[in-house]
């Protein structure tokens, strides 16, 4: 149910793209504007929701979330039938709320409810439950024909999404013993002190008697230095917006793509990943292999997705992007978390929100000027800021 109304929100954000470039009309530079405004509205967000994730409010932080969804809704219900370019701009900044009080519920209540080396198995769970949920819907929005919900049957799907998100307190509730954040601090904390120490006894002990020194999670967040991840952060999340921000102006504009085309895509995408994500075990994940083959497949696709106008291939491919983002994105945020034993993670969301701001909106000016060719060549070379990261991970 987690996965399913993470998948709910993801979702949202794409329809009010689509509706945004299809319906009203946005030129690539207003879309570019619409996400930053949404970026913007996000950081004093997440900032607040933050505090209630950190003092373990799981249960209010999804009585947020499910109103919000109530108000999104209704405020995408009436901007089209008003045809208000006002209302879609307000609908978006409704979006932040339920994205951020959502995302931090389910961390928070994984963070809680698990011990902290399951915390990875936990969060793959959710990543793959999501995509199947998220191309489930999004086929079957494009089977029947969103144009046709749009006009005249909207208030259904709207009541349908609702329902379901509020449906989420049946399954997520408040954890009854908030201590397990506060052991992995406490761990990790004499982790970090106890790292020098580690490498002596390890030469003049474990080393010299023939032994092998056992690898074990205390130490791994200590020497993974948070300017590399930061680093890595800024180049990820600026390549995610120069692709994610113009692509549904450029499937419909420029590949000339029906809405329900669109959604083809995007659903044929996510099924893929889901595809490929479960025949992947989850100990895999965190392999510094997979890492690694996560950053070269993103690249590979991204040098060659502007040259292909096949909607099948185009879904093909965002769904190897989407599986490599999911890698990549689980190891940045697995890599942050056990850094701050857990807490402050709305942090994560909060820089890379504030990177997307810039990449938002700068994106449709820079697509305006150099065109998909112009974005190929930033998103290729933003994504190798990921690079020093890999090659410093170390295997869970």
């Amino acid at each position: 149910m987690a996965a399913l109304n993470i998948g709910l929100v993801s979702i949202m954000d794409l329809l009010v793209n689509l509706v945004a470039v299809k319906y009203f009309n946005f030129s690539v530079v207003e879309l570019g504007l619409l996400n930053a405004l949404w970026t913007i509205v996000f950081i004093p967000v997440v900032r607040i929701m933050d505090r209630l994730a950190d003092a373990g409010r799981v249960r209010l932080l999804w009585y947020i979330g499910s109103s919000s969804m109530a108000l999104l809704q209704a405020l995408m219900y009436f901007s089209m039938i008003f045809h208000s370019k006002q209302l879609i701009y307000v609908t978006y900044m409704v979006h932040t709320l339920v994205f951020a009080s959502t995302r931090l519920a389910v961390n928070t209540y994984i963070f809680e409810t698990r011990d902290s080396g399951s915390w990875n198995k936990a969060s793959i769970m959710v990543s793959r439950l999501r995509l199947l949920s998220e191309s489930v819907i999004i086929l079957s929005l494009a089977l029947v024909g969103f144009s046709t919900i749009i006009t005249s049957g909207y208030i259904y799907l709207a009541i349908l999404f609702t329902l379901l998100h509020s449906s989420g307190m049946l399954v997520i509730h408040e954890p009854r013993l908030k201590i397990e954040r506060v052991l992995y601090r406490l761990e990790s904390m004499l982790g970090k002190i106890f790292i020098p120490v580690k490498g002596l006894l390890t030469l003049s002990y474990l080393e010299i008697n023939g032994s092998i020194p056992l690898s074990t999670r205390i130490y791994a967040s200590a020497l993974m230095p948070s300017g590399l991840i930061l680093l890595a952060l800024v180049g990820f999340r600026l390549s995610n917006e120069y692709l994610w921000t113009p692509l549904p102006y450029y499937l419909t504009q420029v590949l000339r793509l029906g809405i329900n085309d669109v959604l083809m895509v995007y659903g044929l995408g996510r099924l893929v990943a889901f595809s490929l994500y479960i025949a992947v075990h989850s100990n895999l994940v965190f392999k510094k292999g997979s890492f690694a083959m996560g950053i070269l497949v993103r690249l590979l696709v991204l040098m060659i997705l502007t040259n292909i106008r096949s909607s099948v291939l185009i879904g093909l491919l965002l769904g190897l992007i989407y599986l490599a983002n999911d890698i990549i994105d689980s190891n940045l945020f697995l890599a942050f978390a056990k850094n701050r034993s857990g807490y402050g993670v709305g942090l994560y969301s909060l820089i890379g929100e504030t990177i997307s701001l810039v990449g938002s909106a700068s994106s449709g000016y820079i697509y305006a000027v150099g065109g998909p060719s112009l974005i190929t060549v930033l998103t290729t070379i933003l994504s190798m800021l990921v690079i020093p990261v890999v090659l410093k991970s170390r295997s869970e």
